[in-house]
């Protein structure tokens, strides 16, 4: 009977650590620009597809309701975007920078404080783990196929996001690893920006076929961030990926 007892009460236990990961409130940062307020629908849906809720952290520039908007979260999504000024890294601009946008720089920056400060998780994606490296003191490559010398993999590619195209070997133990149980992924590509110098904290998690970082991890302050988009894996039915998004870490 003790017997009995005592598996219902695992079966229990077990069903609650399921339920406690659905229904969460995870943040997604505004990608505005010229004025326009939104969030791309593949993040929403990835958000949607792992049994969470998305919350679009609307543009602002005062720091107390910001503050108050992310407290009431249980993770943050920087999503990506346009490359970040290099002066917030102490660089001059490159002939190859691409777009910036000045008004999101101050705003993730402010997002990644914010979140930090309230130990409130925080994954980077693609501009978002650029954002991260640098607000930490890293830097970045400001454009790979002119100052990165291996050239044996597309970082940008012509196919959609729900196809991957090149590999990445993954850190053991580290967050992908544990969501997969693999020690390589096939994943998109969509940059031509990455991480160079890596802020101090962090640590390195995967890499491209080629040495191109392609993810990072920090216990200390509670980041998680990739350089691919798993939210356009998520489209592709890749089962890991829809893991990425659920197995987010969430504030205690």
């Amino acid at each position: 009977m003790k017997k009995i007892i005592l598996l219902v009460s695992l079966v229990f236990v077990s069903l609650a650590n399921v339920l406690a990961q659905d229904n969460r409130l995870i943040g997604i940062a505004d990608t505005y620009y010229n004025g326009e307020t939104s969030a791309p629908r593949a993040y929403i849906d990835a958000v949607l597809r792992a049994g969470n809720i998305p919350v679009l952290i609307p543009f602002m520039e005062d720091e107390a309701r910001l503050k108050k908007l992310i407290g009431t979260l249980d993770a943050v999504i920087l999503p990506g975007g346009e490359d970040v000024d290099p002066a917030r890294y102490h660089e001059k601009p490159s002939p190859k920078l691409g777009a910036v946008n000045l008004p999101r720089d101050s705003f993730d920056m402010a997002i990644i404080k914010l979140t930090v400060t309230q130990h409130i998780p925080l994954v980077g994606i693609c501009r978002g783990m650029q954002a991260i490296n640098v607000y930490f003191g890293g830097t970045l490559y400001q454009d790979l196929p002119s100052e990165y010398d291996v050239k044996n993999v597309a970082h940008r590619q012509s196919l959609p996001k729900a196809i991957g195209t090149h590999t990445i070997y993954v850190t053991p133990k580290s967050y992908l690893a544990r969501i997969s149980g693999q020690d390589s992924l096939q994943v998109n590509s969509f940059h031509h920006q990455a991480v160079k110098d890596v802020a101090p904290g962090f640590k390195v998690t995967a890499r491209a076929t080629d040495g191109v970082i392609e993810a990072f991890e920090s216990e200390k302050y509670g980041v998680i961030a990739v350089q691919f988009h798993p939210e356009g894996l998520v489209m592709g039915n890749d089962s890991a990926m829809v893991q990425f998004f659920r197995s987010i870490p969430v504030k205690h």
